[in-house]
């Protein structure tokens, strides 16, 4: 496992980098909203800045996860790069815009 520093959530905020099952743990940094219907930050619970905190997700693009397991909400799979960074891209624009 690598611990990935994803601030944002808070300042301290990690996530966890399990390169043979490629699944990134994220804690409370990214996860899925089954009421926005989406991956989400979570914002409402945000305690080092949105902008923080999309750039810290933005950075997980670094790695060639396929699972996203959350400290809360539902898993989040993607099936290739390319889905990886639409979900990231539609995160970034929703988040953006609430």
């Amino acid at each position: 496992m690598l611990l990935v520093h994803t601030p944002g959530h808070t300042a301290g905020s990690v996530s966890l980098w399990h390169a043979p099952s490629r699944a990134m743990l994220t804690g409370d940094s990214l996860g899925f909203s089954a009421r926005a219907g989406r991956a989400s930050l979570f914002p409402r619970y945000n305690r080092a800045g949105i902008a923080r905190q999309l750039e810290s997700v933005r950075g997980l693009l670094r790695w060639d996860f396929l699972h996203v397991l959350p400290g809360h909400g539902r898993r989040i799979h993607v099936r290739d790069a390319e889905h990886r960074q639409a979900l990231i891209d539609e995160l970034s624009a929703a988040e953006v815009t609430t």
